[in-house]
């Protein structure tokens, strides 16, 4: 009887993949970094512009996102004036 899967070969490593190429896990694991890392350069950027902040200041993702809301609200009243 054939079999239904493909085959993947990355770095030596052999998946079944039904229906065509997959990802490996290891590929999950490092995607996941990547995006976290992406998220956090985000959130310091953020907190970076907010002229509130003292640049040394630790704050939390909720706090910065707070602030930036508070800060584009009161930029948006400036624009509106």
């Amino acid at each position: 009887m054939p079999s239904a899967h493909n085959w993947s070969v990355s770095d030596g490593r052999v998946a079944a993949v039904p229906g065509g190429p997959r990802r490996l896990p290891g590929d999950n694991a490092a995607r996941e970094r990547s995006r976290v890392r992406s998220l956090r350069a985000a959130f310091v950027d953020l907190q970076r512009v907010l002229p509130c902040v003292p640049p040394d200041t630790k704050l939390s993702k909720l706090d910065v996102l707070v602030l930036g809301e508070m800060y584009a609200w009161r930029l948006s009243l400036i624009a509106a004036t």
